[in-house]
């Protein structure tokens, strides 16, 4: 894929696509749900557009955020699916002052090596 032909979103799409396993753009609109013409104008036509439903299912086939995928805006963070249990720890994570979650973090790397 040639990527010095993409627009700046199709750079991008391509980012993800590298991130997912998808080596094509028949295999992305395949996944999106698209046509193959369809999934090329987004890698190599500025400006190209999607209503926000395809958009969507764009930014989860490729696991990266909608805002940068879409607009640049931000850096290109993976989406992810939390458990419930993960979206809890996360969210106490986020309630603890600086040191604490610093500890934390140095706590949870103590258990991972240790359990090896």
């Amino acid at each position: 894929m040639n990527t010095s032909r993409m627009s700046p979103m199709g750079r991008r799409i391509h980012v993800g696509m590298a991130a997912s396993g998808i080596a094509s753009a028949s295999d992305l609109a395949r996944r999106v749900g698209v046509s193959h013409q369809t999934a090329r104008r987004w890698l190599y036509v500025p400006g190209a557009h999607f209503d926000a439903q395809t958009a969507i299912r764009l930014a989860d086939v490729v696991h990266l955020s909608l805002r940068w995928l879409v607009h640049g805006e931000g850096v290109p963070t993976p989406r992810v699916d939390l458990r419930p249990d993960e979206a809890a720890l996360l969210a106490d994570y986020r309630r603890l002052p600086k040191l604490q979650r610093s500890v934390l973090r140095h706590c949870a790397h103590d258990l991972r090596t240790t359990a090896s």
